[in-house]
Order: structure tokens, then C-alpha cells, then sequence
């Protein structure tokens, strides 16, 4: 029943906060931070088994070296592990003189650095002040506390300059990536505006240019007719238009599709206020009724529809109406039904199918899939179906406490 229309689009009315972009700063996955901690852990036990088992010589000191730069260069990915495993290194070079190398120095300190800038300011204080301990002691000695005070303090400042370099780097890129994240999330927000205003603005106003000149058309013959049918077609190209523009928009946003409505989301600023679906609603009969249908209405006052609003509320009952005025049988009643219980206000619109489509030509543009995704927008539900000759659209909406009738209100529909 419904007319072929445009296929819906995603809706990306919710989004979930944007994740920043992976920086130096941003921790290693977790599978190569494993695997990084226990190559580590791994190299500092083989350099371990072989100092004590090998003698010492140029081929030692050159695997001793080899091992000291497959740790560091491990802290980049597993910094707390890499951390423990030189220190162990710098414990081998303590008990043996020959493997003691200045490169060992600048190796514990670019570790400091690294560590410094890849992990949370806390564990890279321990983690600095365990290499600072274990590069003047010697456990296998006895030497347990720093002989030297002058080296033990040219030590630390060196590992502090190192610990604050990599902290101060660390919080400048956490910051720069927060900074950049937000950006991102407020040019989707800008987008998300956009895109709104496009369909419940735009494609509001070309529907009712598509409606009236249709109507004008049906009710009239000749030239007039003919011009008005020319100027329907225009704002149904102009709708197309707008409707690929959404759908470039959309599809231009990453990952988006399939969002989840939240119903709670603000409105953009300036958008223009829902109207009542009261009024909406009565429209909807008063313009059935004009042209020739017989319209039963039940419910449709404030008692049971007060306090409810819906935002598309407009242009969904175009559609409706469009679609009655093409297949409906305008022989047989067209029956416009509102209930309301603690949870909802339903809405329901039945009438009978014709045997035959009225005019093949007339089309809001929007269809009812895209209809189901504006109320959508507002967290109601839209559904529609046929059952022998009857089509039923239902517009189930979440109550809110009802206002009751002012004595001085409208007066109700019956």
C-alpha cells in the first residue's frame, strides 16, 4: 500500500563519546604487551644463566649489550616488565666487572624516559627509582644501600630529569588527544544538527509543496493542472536531492550506522517547538474529510492526547494522509482512534484499501519507512500493516503525566 520511496537511512542521533587518537602515549595492545614482557623477562633469565655459566669475554660483553637493548626497546610495549628484566641486567653488570659499560647507563635512563611516557605517572616513579637502586647497588656483594653520595645524587637527578621529561611529554599528548577527541565529537554534533535540520525542516516544507500542488492538481483541469503537477514534480527532485545529501551526510560519519535512538537527546538550538498531536491529528481528519472521506474520530481530545507532543508529528501525518488519499476506498469510513494507559498513548488510523490506486503520481517523498525513523527521532514507534482490506498505522508514543482539560480548553472531538 505503502508508494515505492527512497530506502531509510541510518539514523545517528546517538553516538557514543569519540576515542581518541592512538598516541605515543597511548598503551600497546594487550597481546603485544604480553608477548613484549615476556621476551623481556626471557632475555634477562638468558643473560642471567648465562653469566653465571659462560665465562666473561668481548662475546659476553656483546650479548650482555644485545640483551640491554632488546629491553628497552621492549619498554615501549611492556614498560612495568621491561622495567624488572634490566634491572636484573644491571645486576649481572654489578657482579661482573667486565660486562660494565657506560651504554648500560644510557640504557637504564632512555628506559627511564620511555617508561616515563607510556605509563600512568605513579608506576613510572617506582619503576625510575627501581632502576636508580639497582644500577649503584650490588645484591650478589651485599652491597645494598649507594657507597657514593655525589654519584647517588648525579644518578637521581638524571633519572628525575628523565622521569619529568616523560611525564611532561605523556600529559601534553593525553591532552592534545582529549582536545582533539572533543573536536571531533562537536563537528559530529554540528553534523547530527545539520542532518536534522535538513529532514524535519526541508524536507517538511517540500512535502507540503508536493501536497498542496497535488491537491491543486486533482481539483483542477487544464493548464492549471498541468502546472501544478510540474511544480509537484520540481519539489519531489528537490526532495530526492536533499534526501542523498542526508544520506552523503551520514554515511560521511564513521561507523554511525545502526546508533541507537535516545529519545532523551536535546533538541538542536532553534529548532522549531513540537506541535500538538491534537491538533496535528484534527488536521489530519479535517483534510481527509475534504476531500470526500468519511472520518470517525474517537479519543482525540485533551484528556487522553494532553501533554503528549511529538516533533515530526506534521510531517508523519502527510504521509498518512498521503497514503489514504491514494489507496483508501473513500466509500467506507476512515477511523482516526487515540487510547492512553500508564505507559503509552496509541494512536491508531484504519480504513479500507481500494480496489484500485487513486493517482499513481502523488507522493510526500518521505514513505512510511522514513516516517518510522522521524518518530523515531522522538523515541515513539511507528507500525503499520493490512490485514483482508484494512490498513492500520499505529503511532505508539511514551505517555507523560496528562494535563488535564482546562474547563476554558477547546472542546473535545468526538
Amino acid at each position: 500500500m505503502a508508494p515505492d520511496t527512497l530506502q531509510p537511512v541510518p539514523n545517528p542521533a546517538a553516538k557514543t563519546a569519540a576515542t581518541p587518537a592512538p598516541t605515543l602515549a597511548a598503551p600497546a595492545p594487550r597481546r603485544q604487551r604480553l608477548a613484549a614482557a615476556a621476551a623481556a623477562l626471557a632475555t634477562a633469565a638468558v643473560a642471567l644463566i648465562a653469566a653465571a655459566a659462560a665465562p666473561a669475554g668481548a662475546a659476553s660483553a656483546l650479548i650482555y649489550t644485545l640483551a640491554c637493548v632488546a629491553v628497552v626497546v621492549a619498554g615501549w610495549f611492556a614498560p612495568a616488565s621491561a622495567a624488572a628484566a634490566f634491572a636484573v641486567l644491571l645486576q649481572i653488570g654489578a657482579a661482573t666487572e667486565e660486562l660494565r659499560s657506560p651504554l648500560t647507563v644510557v640504557g637504564a635512563i632512555a628506559l627511564a624516559l620511555i617508561v616515563s611516557l607510556r605509563t600512568a605517572p605513579r608506576v613510572s616513579a617506582v619503576c625510575v627509582a627501581v632502576l636508580w637502586y639497582f644500577i649503584q647497588v650490588d645484591v650478589r656483594g651485599g652491597v645494598l644501600v649507594p657507597l657514593d653520595l655525589n654519584t647517588a645524587v648525579f644518578a637521581a637527578l638524571m633519572f628525575a630529569s628523565a622521569w619529568a621529561g616523560g611525564t611532561a611529554l605523556r600529559a601534553t599528548l593525553t591532552t592534545r588527544a582529549k582536545d582533539s577527541a572533543a573536536f571531533q565529537q562537536r563537528l559530529e554534533d554540528e553534523r547530527d544538527r545539520a542532518v536534522k535540520a535538513l529532514h524535519g525542516s526541508v524536507a517538511t516544507s517540500l512535502t507540503s509543496v508536493v501536497l498542496r500542488s497535488e491537491a491543486l492538481a486533482m481539483g483542477s483541469s487544464g493548464q492549471t493542472a498541468e502546472s501544478a503537477q510540474l511544480i509537484a514534480d520540481d519539489a519531489r527532485r528537490a526532495m530526492q536531492e536533499v534526501r542523498a545529501l542526508i544520506r552523503f551526510m551520514r554515511d560521511d560519519a564513521a561507523d554511525l550506522e545502526g546508533a541507537v535512538v535516545n529519545p532523551q537527546a536535546p533538541q538542536p538550538p532553534g529548532a522549531a517547538p513540537a506541535a500538538p498531536i491534537c491538533t496535528a491529528l484534527a488536521d489530519l481528519a479535517d483534510a481527509l474529510r475534504s476531500h470526500g472521506f468519511t472520518v470517525i474520530e474517537t479519543g482525540l481530545n485533551d484528556r487522553v492526547l494532553g501533554g503528549v507532543r511529538l516533533n515530526h508529528i506534521e510531517s508523519v501525518c502527510r504521509e498518512l494522509q498521503t497514503n489514504i488519499l491514494k489507496y483508501a476506498d473513500a466509500e467506507k469510513p476512515v477511523i482516526v482512534a487515540a487510547v492512553r494507559d500508564e505507559e503509552a498513548v496509541t494512536v491508531a488510523i484504519q480504513n479500507a484499501i481500494a480496489d484500485r490506486q487513486r493517482d499513481v503520481h502523488m507522493t510526500t517523498g518521505i514513505g512510511l519507512e522514513d516516517a518510522e525513523e522521524l518518530v523515531g527521532l522522538d523515541g515513539a514507534v511507528l507500525r503499520h500493516g493490512f490485514e483482508d482490506d484494512l490498513w492500520r498505522s499505529d503511532l505508539i508514543i511514551p505517555a507523560s503525566p496528562a494535563s488535564p482539560a482546562s474547563p476554558a480548553g477547546p472542546a473535545e472531538r468526538k
